[in-house]
Parts: structure tokens; C-alpha cells; sequence
């Protein structure tokens, strides 16, 4: 009985010192990559424009050629049917996708954005033609990767 009290007693605090460890609440490193072109101490107002801020133009000057290089580079891959550099492709706008989502205070912003310039620059096309094919790991990812971008603008 007192051994059972003591297992039950140590599983507790293990339980709450994991979930309120400085761990669990920092922010990953690839979020801190994307905001490293913020300008501003963090502290000062940022004043509001009715387009887009400062924050997300920012935060879209460093996502945008990536973006569009690794949607070249599966343009690419799909016609020359290199499935391995088709799949390196997809995990490449996959890693901004998600990205953007996590950023803090302009997340959605960012990533509805580079959801529609995914649609513009073709790359919405060309993840639903590789639904099509035979290798169901590109399947399997570009459905992954058609989950995050399918925001309204892209749904019709």
C-alpha cells in the first residue's frame, strides 16, 4: 500500500514538472529562423496598415524565393518523373507551410499568403495532378501537404 502511495506520488510530480517545464513553452527554432528579419525591439507599437504589416511582409521576404524555387523544383521533378526529387520538393514547401502557421501573432497571415501564392504559381495544380500517380508515398505527401494549403481562396 505505501509502495503504491509512492509509485502514485512520483509519477505525479514527474507528470507536473514535465508539463510545466520551460521546455514545453519555447518556441521552436524554426519560427525564430522566419522572424529574424522582424525589425523592431518587439516592445514598441507597431502602427496598422490596412494591406499587409510590416511583420508579414517581412516574414514573406524570406519565405517567398524559397517558396518559389522549391515549387520550380517540383514543376521540375514531375516532368522529368524523378519521384525522389519530386518528394524533396513537396517536404520543402510542406517545412514553409507549416512554418508560417506556427509563426506567433502573424501566422495566419503569412500562411494564407504562401497558400496563395502556392495556387498562383501553379503548385496547387500540380499537387492535385500528382494524386494521380502510381507512388503512394507522393501520394500520401502531397495529400498531407494539400491539408495545410487548402484554405478558402484555394477550394474552388
Amino acid at each position: 500500500m505505501f509502495l503504491s502511495l509512492t509509485l502514485l506520488l512520483l509519477k505525479l510530480y514527474q507528470h507536473f514538472t514535465l508539463m510545466f517545464s520551460s521546455d514545453r513553452l519555447t518556441v521552436p527554432d524554426y519560427v525564430s529562423r522566419l522572424q529574424r528579419g522582424r525589425s523592431g525591439s518587439g516592445c514598441e507599437p507597431k502602427p496598422v496598415s490596412p494591406g499587409l504589416s510590416a511583420d508579414v511582409q517581412a516574414a514573406l521576404k524570406d519565405s517567398l524565393p524559397a517558396l518559389r524555387e522549391a515549387i520550380r523544383s517540383l514543376k521540375s521533378a514531375k516532368e522529368n518523373s524523378d519521384s525522389d526529387e519530386t518528394r524533396r520538393a513537396i517536404a520543402e514547401i510542406y517545412q514553409l507551410v507549416e512554418e508560417a502557421w506556427v509563426l506567433p501573432t502573424v501566422g495566419r497571415q503569412v500562411a494564407e499568403e504562401i497558400c496563395n501564392r502556392i495556387r498562383l504559381d501553379g503548385g496547387l495544380e500540380q499537387l492535385l495532378q500528382l494524386q494521380q500517380t502510381s507512388a503512394v508515398e507522393i501520394i500520401y505527401e502531397s495529400a498531407k501537404l494539400l491539408e495545410q494549403i487548402l484554405i478558402s481562396e484555394n477550394r474552388y
